[in-house]
């Protein structure tokens, strides 16, 4: 079994940190559970990366560079150019306007050879035993469609062509369809594998065949780098959405990880921050809502019908609770029927107020239940540095059986 534990995210408080409670957090964790492989964040001191390495050699850790691809990450960053442009026409800003949030289009030449060239950099350092690729996606557009599904750039104008899907006209199309509120709801529809989609036989086909496109330039972008990294015989794990959500960031989860040896999930059930579960289903909430004449029942069981998941009857229990067991359960399913390659579990275990609160019950709950599902492995998330040891004793138990 894998279990993967990401360490020291990038963030100002690094350099705060002394090597000793640094290593003594690692030997807590690898005191408690068979750590495979550690996922060490970007931009990291000397010595607090040195330090954490010689660890996992004495644990007999893989030590895999946690790197966000299609994002900024200290040392490349994303210029408004090669931003990814939403059906509105503008460049989509990044969450919080932060530049490892602020997503490049896979299709724009200019951005991916700035990247390939990055990551070839990095592995000439000879630091790392593989990578582990996050950000590889498009950005959520569940806040608002209409301003945040992308991508409308040059770059796959021109591409898109060559594989007989104009985009400009799918672009003014699908801004026509918007301005009803039924149209919004078709297209929130088209997101989603179990959606209803488009009532505009002829419209829904070019949507259809445009989100394939996307996806394969998530795909295609991702294999190139996984196919390098495979070359140099490094380890390859993948960051990807929770399957439910995983089309509307343009994954598909059956074609990405042809050149990788796993694939985290990242199927967060009390997360409210870019990529949790809540945090997703109720920016689309906030936004039909606001755009619609729907009812929150409705609404609720729209998205559950349209995501195939269970979701919480109210949306106070949604924003209180999260997702059950059972929908977590559900999630490993999908993951494991739709890719080839092993599916890790991405669970979060941090404490961050305001982002994730969790409950001693409820973690042993949503830990047994996904360990049953039969993933290949866990994938602790997200970063250590913010997860209370004692919390590592509960789910110890669970995946040492």
């Amino acid at each position: 079994m894998l279990i993967t534990l990401q360490y020291l995210e990038d963030s100002p408080e690094l350099l705060n940190l002394s090597k000793k409670e640094v290593v003594n957090k690692l030997k807590y964790a690898f005191d408690k559970l068979p750590i495979t492989h550690l996922l060490i964040g970007w931009h990291i001191p000397d010595l607090l990366l040195e330090a954490c390495k010689k660890e996992c050699e004495k644990n007999k850790t893989k030590f895999v560079r946690w790197q966000p691809l299609l994002t900024g990450d200290g040392e490349v960053t994303p210029r408004e150019e090669w931003q990814v442009t939403s059906l509105s026409g503008r460049k989509i800003p990044g969450f919080q306007s932060m530049p490892e949030f602020t997503f490049m289009c896979p299709n724009c030449a200019d951005s991916a050879n700035i990247i390939y060239e990055h990551i070839e950099r990095l592995t000439n350092q000879g630091v790392y035993d593989g990578y582990f690729l996050d950000r590889i996606r498009y950005p959520s557009p569940a806040s608002n469609p209409l301003n945040n599904l992308g991508c409308f750039c040059k770059s796959c104008q021109q591409k898109a062509l060559k594989s007989g899907i104009d985009l400009d006209i799918l672009q003014k199309s699908l801004q026509r369809l918007t301005t009803s509120e039924n149209g919004k709801l078709e297209l929130i529809s088209s997101l989603f594998e179990t959606g209803e989609g488009i009532s505009d036989d002829s419209l829904n086909e070019s949507i259809v065949s445009w989100m394939l496109f996307r996806n394969a330039g998530i795909t295609d972008f991702v294999d190139g780098v996984t196919k390098f990294l495979h070359g140099k015989g490094l380890d390859v794990g993948l960051d990807c959405f929770s399957p439910s959500l995983a089309r509307m960031v343009g994954q598909d989860l059956n074609s990405l990880g042809r050149h990788a040896n796993w694939m985290k999930i990242m199927s967060y059930a009390h997360t409210l921050g870019p990529a949790g579960l809540p945090f997703e289903i109720i920016d689309l909430y906030k936004y039909i809502i606001s755009e619609t004449n729907l009812k929150e029942n409705e609404i609720l069981a729209l998205l559950s019908k349209s995501l195939d998941v269970p979701i919480p009857d109210s949306f106070q229990k949604l924003q209180k609770q999260g997702l059950s067991p059972r929908a977590l359960e559900r999630e490993m399913k999908k993951g494991r029927e739709s890719s080839k390659i092993p599916i890790l579990a991405g669970l979060e275990l941090v404490e961050i107020p305001g982002v994730a609160s969790l409950y001693n019950d409820q973690i042993i709950l949503d830990h047994k239940s996904v360990h049953a599902s039969g993933v290949a492995g866990l994938s602790i998330s997200w970063d250590l540095l913010h997860i209370p040891d004692h919390r590592l004793d509960l789910i110890s138990p669970i995946w040492l059986k």
